[in-house]
């Protein structure tokens, strides 16, 4: 128990609770993926059986900490650039739970944990104690329009770390051990001494992760119009004006039809592989430069947001 005091103790936040909770949610994080890599790496369940319990408590512990500092000011954990991404790290981390309790795919454990700790590592640079919105940001659309975003970041993240995987798998698919199919998930075989049968020990073919990636970008891309047109409305009762061609607004808008253009590929002219691929990886990029760069380096409307 003094372990656990002075551990505690030495995280940065000063007086803070919440950025030390969100500190040790990290290290939970950090060594839960190291596990999962390890479970992926040797198929011992060992890994597995300390990684997803200490993995959950750490997802709880980032949840009370998200919402810790919000609740007491009556909004949701997404007021400024810090919050936002630790957020958006912890959506990330729900739809691995979510994936990893229905259809068993630990082995996804590692990737998304690897994604949701660097996007903390990112939010961390830009922390600020809990407190009260600004006053421009003082509306009911916050809980609309950041909240939307927010989720269809996570799903747009979660769709490029499905898509990767996919491209990585590709090129070993050739000498594959033997596919079987479980309740429509495509899995591998186990080795023996491994995870029981059914269970994603190795990654899923190729073709397979790819149509998950595109499933998430399904998901997410209306999400991401529906942010947008909650943006507009809040746009027009805050600045009397549905659209200002501002910066962050613009970019969204091009991040969302440069989705739009993928789906249409994927889904109408069945482009696949690599090309469909570069599209995701397109639209990928023009939301990090409307998440990061507009909201650092270029003024405008919303460059409260940091």
């Amino acid at each position: 128990m003094n372990f656990i005091v002075n551990l505690y103790n030495l995280l940065p936040g000063g007086h803070d609770p919440t950025f030390r909770m969100f500190w040790l949610a990290v290290i939970g994080y950090v060594i839960s993926m190291a596990l999962f890599f390890g479970y992926w790496a040797f198929k011992k369940r060992i890994f597995l059986k300390i990684a997803f319990p200490l993995m959950t408590v750490a997802w709880l512990l980032h949840g009370a900490e998200e919402w810790w500092g919000s609740i007491p000011y009556g909004r949701p954990p997404v007021g400024d650039m810090y919050e936002y991404l630790s957020t958006l790290s912890w959506i990330i981390v729900g739809v691995f739970l979510f994936l990893a309790w229905r259809y068993r795919a630990y082995v996804l454990g590692g990737p998304m944990l690897l994604a949701s700790v660097t996007i903390m590592a990112i939010g961390a640079i830009f922390f600020a104690p809990p407190g009260p919105l600004i006053p421009a940001l003082q509306s009911y659309w916050i809980a609309i329009h950041v909240t939307s975003m927010v989720t269809a970041t996570a799903l747009f993240t979660c769709g490029i770390i499905f898509g990767v995987l996919a491209q990585i798998k590709s090129r070993k698919d050739k000498g594959s051990k033997v596919i079987v199919q479980s309740d429509g998930n495509y899995v591998e075989r186990i080795v023996p001494g491994g995870a029981s049968q059914g269970e994603a020990v190795c990654l899923a073919p190729s073709s397979a992760l790819e149509e998950l990636s595109h499933k998430f970008v399904m998901f997410a891309t209306p999400i991401w119009f529906f942010g947008i047109m909650a943006g507009s409305m809040w746009a027009e009762e805050a600045w009397h004006s549905w659209w200002s061609w501002d910066p962050k607004e613009t970019t969204a808008l091009i991040t969302g039809i440069v989705y739009a253009i993928y789906l249409h590929a994927r889904n109408n002219m069945k482009v696949t592989g690599k090309v469909a691929f570069g599209l995701q990886v397109l639209g990928f990029c023009c939301m990090l430069f409307t998440l990061i760069a507009v909201n650092i380096w270029i003024t405008g409307l919303h460059s409260y947001a940091t």
